[in-house]
Order: C-alpha cells, then sequence, then structure tokens
C-alpha cells in the first residue's frame, strides 16, 4: 500500500503503462530522520538500462523532501551498484520491517493476563524446535547458503 507518509512505495512505470521497478521505504523509527530502502527490485529485461539508479535518485529526493537525512539499506551482492550512488557500507542496524515500534499505552493493567495464564494458552503454537549441535550430512548445503547481508547507508539531507 502506497500513501504519502512511511512506510510508502515508489513505482517507477515507463510510457505510462509499463511498471519497470518498485521499492519501499520505511522509518526506522517513527519520526525519526533514518530510512530503510526495502526490495529493491527492476524487471529482469530492463536491468542495465539506468532505471535502477533513477529509482534510488528519487527515493534520495523522496525522503529529502520529507525532511529525513539518512538512508539504509541491506544487499547482496549488489553492493558495487550502491557504492557507484554513493552508499558506504555500514554496521548492521537493527530493523524490524515495520515502522510504528512506539509501545503503545496500556489503559488498565489490572485487564492484562496473568503470566501463568499466556503460559498456558491452549491456542498458542508449539514453541520451535532446540538447535541440534549435529554438523550437516550433506556438504552441498554448505555451498548453497546465501552470502552474508552487507549493510549501507547515504547523508541525503
Amino acid at each position: 500500500m502506497s500513501s504519502d507518509q512511511f512506510p510508502t512505495s515508489l513505482v517507477l512505470i515507463l510510457n505510462e503503462e509499463e511498471v519497470v521497478g518498485h521499492l519501499k521505504l520505511t522509518e526506522l523509527r517513527v519520526g525519526g530522520s533514518d530510512v530503510m530502502v526495502e526490495s529493491v527490485v527492476i524487471r529482469k529485461d530492463h536491468r542495465g538500462k539506468g532505471w535502477g539508479k533513477i529509482l534510488m535518485e528519487d527515493a534520495e529526493d523522496y525522503v529529502r523532501s520529507k525532511g529525513k537525512s539518512m538512508l539504509y539499506l541491506s544487499t547482496r551482492g549488489q553492493e558495487g551498484f550502491y557504492k557507484k550512488l554513493g552508499y558506504e557500507v555500514c554496521k548492521p542496524i537493527l530493523y524490524f520491517g515495520f515502522s510504528d515500534i512506539t509501545p503503545q499505552p496500556v489503559d488498565n493493567l489490572d485487564k492484562l493476563p496473568s503470566t501463568k495464564e499466556l503460559i498456558n494458552c491452549p491456542t498458542a503454537p508449539p514453541p520451535p524446535p532446540l538447535p541440534s549441535n549435529k554438523k550437516p550430512t550433506n556438504e552441498r548445503n554448505l555451498f548453497n547458503q546465501k552470502p552474508p547481508k552487507t549493510f549501507m547507508c547515504k547523508h541525503v539531507g
């Protein structure tokens, strides 16, 4: 869902009818100056034509127009592209994928369930299995893992 407030999406449309790419922008903290660039996608048949650069530059202009000053993103394998646009590698950031992480007030603390009620909740899913210390039996698994994400940022304001 796109809107004038964060989170919002920018869509790149060619000739008023063909979607070429899109990205999503989300505030890292409600009302803060930092914004996460998510889900940058350019259609495969339009890659290498400069559309990604245009979309990222438009995202920077949009974020700047909203009074924000810092853009963050994470990538696997596209570090060179983002470096050409002025992004620098930075430390990983804590990011939950949604913008409203502001705690909400509780009207009446007496109505909250007890810890015992929460633990014995019959509708709760079972806990996940404990991690295994076993080494993988299939060596292919070691080579099929995705590379780690690289976090990058750029001051735009």
